[in-house]
């Protein structure tokens, strides 16, 4: 049971950032879901998720995630995954750079009838401008984060 509900789950998250499609949030998300992302405080529930993967898409159109890995327990499902995109419009402040990039993480969710309620997302953002040139970029946003959640 618990392996159908992580597999379940893995599929729909994947189908979401490889479709981008909003139709989906409402199947995959509950209405109270709460995100919880050290990268991007201002991401909160699941309209702003939508807006932020929106972006993120705008920035890396041909953006594609991977689920490499599957972990679940109770109502716990772990995915370990990939994602990898063109770097061609905007990001963080950081204007296009045509430059291709591959960003590692892992997202924790705790699922109530078979919707997520919350997530944590740990990711490495560093890596990922550094692959991007913009590492000072990066620099000047953690700094407005900081002044942000003070």
């Amino acid at each position: 049971m618990y392996k159908e509900l992580g597999n379940d789950i893995g599929h729909k998250v994947e189908q979401f950032w490889n479709n981008g499609s909003p139709a989906l949030i409402n199947q995959l998300f509950a209405p109270n879901y709460r995100h919880h992302d050290p990268h991007n405080p201002e991401v909160r529930n699941r309209e702003t998720y939508t807006r932020w993967l929106a972006a993120l898409r705008a920035a890396f159109p041909d953006l594609r995630m991977h689920i490499d890995d599957v972990i679940t327990e109770g109502d716990k499902v772990v995915l370990r995954w990939t994602i990898q995109g063109t770097h061609t419009g905007e990001y963080m402040g950081l204007l296009p750079t045509g430059q291709k990039m591959a960003l590692a993480g892992m997202n924790v969710y705790y699922v109530e009838d078979d919707k997520i309620t919350e997530a944590w997302f740990n990711y490495d953002s560093v890596g990922m401008m550094g692959q991007l040139g913009g590492l000072s970029v990066q620099a000047q946003a953690w700094e407005q984060t900081i002044e942000y959640s003070m």
